[in-house]
């Protein structure tokens, strides 16, 4: 793989022509050493990558390259999501993580940091596709996010450069690598003109599955997703639904459920002092539980969400009020 040539060829666009080709190579090539970044052409870091139409000649990677290998699966939806989406892309994500499906997202607000979340919460693999270089995360809230990541066993993948920052139109190209490097896209919660709406037509012009969590009839926020259906899509109200359909390389599907629920309701934010309200002063080792076993998550100090319903053991089963 001609390394040097790529690189050099991408700094020789208009979009640089005030700065040295050469010199540019040269930094992002240092750049790459000091941090254990990999410059791969699409077909080596993954096959499913190297099928899609325009797949970039090399993208950079820092993380476990094994992550690559297992069969992904990408999850998107809003950046201003719903607690009940919050709470339904980190049950989908844990548990398909668990399952042994790589979670594939986008490290932005919303469903993706979320997502990536979930994945890591069980002890799963993870990969943000960055519309960024490294040297730049966004958003900048979540850069521990990123390095937790790489910290549990999981990947960063961009097709820019380490000092590219983020750019707009970045982000919409870059949705096609997320789906390029799944199986199939679920989508929590998606508006009309949700960017994620990008990421599940890629996948369908790409030949994979779509898989939609639908919402309430009325709610603006679940509209895109539910056009989605209409056109074919597969709305999932469980984990099962989405491994009935993706059931290769990853045994049967054997979806354990929670024994236990909490007193609080499927997507419902409450804070440390409402739960011990409930449980009294010694509720915190029950929290921490409930963390443990993804029942609950923490969205920021003193403050969680929740993944679970007593009336019902099923993730994201259909109930809206």
């Amino acid at each position: 793989m001609d390394v040097h040539g790529n690189l050099l060829k991408h700094f020789s666009s208009p979009h640089y022509r005030s700065q040295n080709p050469v010199q540019l190579v040269e930094k992002t090539l240092l750049w790459c050493r000091k941090n254990q970044c990999h410059i791969l052409e699409s077909e080596n870091i993954s096959p499913l990558l190297g099928k899609i139409e325009q797949s970039p000649p090399v993208v950079f990677v820092r993380g476990n390259l094994k992550c690559f290998q297992l069969p992904g699966l990408a999850v998107v939806g809003s950046r201003k999501a719903s607690n009940y989406g919050l709470a339904c892309a980190y049950r989908f994500s844990r548990e398909l993580a668990a399952q042994g499906l790589c979670i594939v997202s986008g490290l932005a607000r919303g469903i993706d940091g979320v997502s990536h979340r979930g994945a890591i919460s069980t002890g799963g693999s993870t990969i943000a596709v960055m519309g960024s270089g490294f040297a730049h995360l966004y958003p900048k809230e979540h850069q521990k996010l990123a390095f937790d990541i790489l910290d549990s066993g999981g990947a960063w993948l961009s097709e820019y450069p380490p000092f590219e920052p983020p750019l707009p139109f970045h982000f919409p190209q870059r949705n096609r690598l997320i789906s390029g490097l799944s199986l199939g896209t679920l989508v929590i919660e998606a508006k009309k003109k949700s960017g994620s709406l990008i990421t599940a037509l890629c996948g369908l012009e790409q030949g994979r599955d779509v898989f939609v969590v639908p919402g309430p009839i009325d709610s603006e926020l679940f509209q895109g997703g539910h056009e989605l259906i209409q056109s074919g899509a597969k709305l999932v109200s469980s984990v099962r639904d989405i491994l009935e359909e993706i059931p290769l390389l990853i045994g049967p599907s054997d979806v354990k459920q929670n024994e236990k629920t909490t007193p609080f309701s499927f997507g419902r934010a409450f804070t440390l002092s409402d739960w011990l309200k409930i449980y009294g002063q010694n509720g915190i080792s029950e929290l921490q539980k409930a963390v443990e076993q993804g029942q609950v998550f923490e969205t920021a100090p003193q403050r969680y969400l929740s993944t679970s319903d007593l009336q019902s053991k099923e993730p994201c089963q259909m109930k809206f009020s």
